[in-house]
């Protein structure tokens, strides 16, 4: 209690509401901080998703690759293990035939089936073309 000029004047009540204004004020900085803080983390739960689901369609691109290529690699050995024991197909000549008159390159004609470098330069020049490009016998 506080007397002035004859008028007593309680503080209690006035820290009392002092304290419960500074408590408001604190507690709205507080929660505007939680609220901004629970804003980004929002926004970086959202980000995470996007970059699962971007990494689930590369896993999900890398499987097929992977699929191709060991389906690939099967046709490879399978086409190898005939070819040393030489039995090849006709059906495997005459596509790389048909591909050579297409003008197909010595090395695609060579990869796509099963041949080595110089049976697919054979094939080629044997069948009308040189160097991968369509050669008309009718020029020369």
């Amino acid at each position: 209690m506080m007397d002035l000029a004859g008028y007593t004047l309680n503080l209690a009540p006035f820290i009392l509401f002092i304290g419960v204004v500074a408590l408001i004020v604190l507690q709205m900085v507080w929660g505007s901080h939680y609220r901004n803080e629970m804003a980004c983390q929002k926004l970086r739960l959202e980000h995470l998703e996007k970059r699962l689901v971007a990494a689930q369609k590369d896993k999900e691109k890398l499987h097929r690759g992977l699929s191709d290529m060991k389906r690939r690699q099967l046709q490879s050995d399978a086409r190898n293990t005939s070819a040393y024991r030489g039995d090849r197909t006709d059906l495997t000549y005459e596509l790389a035939v048909k591909l050579a008159r297409s003008g197909v390159a010595v090395e695609e004609l060579a990869e796509t089936c099963g041949l080595t470098r110089g049976e697919a330069e054979l094939l080629s020049l044997a069948n009308g073309t040189r160097r991968g490009t369509p050669f008309n016998y009718k020029q020369t």
